[in-house]
């Protein structure tokens, strides 16, 4: 598929598609995370807990480090 966008397009745009597979790839863990820690504190009935979101924020620090 990447070959028939790259002889249509060229070079920079498959690359841009391409790109955009692996960040919607990469995106599917943090939002796996950010679901557990929507319902999390759903059910500690706050959307204040504090210990979830300094977990999610850190976590969201290390994914963003990865990712790049």
């Amino acid at each position: 598929m990447n070959f028939k966008i790259k002889n249509y397009f060229g070079e920079e745009i498959a690359l841009y598609f391409v790109y955009l597979g692996l960040y919607t790839k990469w995106l599917i863990p943090a939002s796996i995370l950010g679901t557990i820690t929507f319902v999390y504190q759903m059910a500690q009935g706050s959307y204040d807990s504090r210990g979830a979101i300094l977990f999610y924020s850190v976590c969201m620090i290390f994914w963003g480090t990865f990712f790049l």
